[in-house]
């Protein structure tokens, strides 16, 4: 497995990583698991405020570990 511990992914929410259902797909939450599973770090950029955004990261930690 190659390693991407020096490797950073930021993504924005809106229209990027958060379709029109404004819900995380379930292949996305995967590839970010298995990214983060193999070192690199994943980070959002977002013009939402602190509380908007981590609706998204709390509702995923459990299962994706997005934060």
């Amino acid at each position: 497995m190659q390693s991407l511990e020096n490797t950073m992914l930021i993504t924005d929410l809106d229209g990027t990583l958060l379709p029109a259902s404004k819900e995380i797909s379930v292949a996305d939450a995967a590839a970010i698991s298995q990214f983060r599973a193999k070192g690199g770090k994943f980070a959002i950029a977002t013009g939402r405020t602190l509380q908007a955004a981590q609706r998204y990261l709390k509702k995923d930690r459990k299962s994706t570990r997005l934060n």
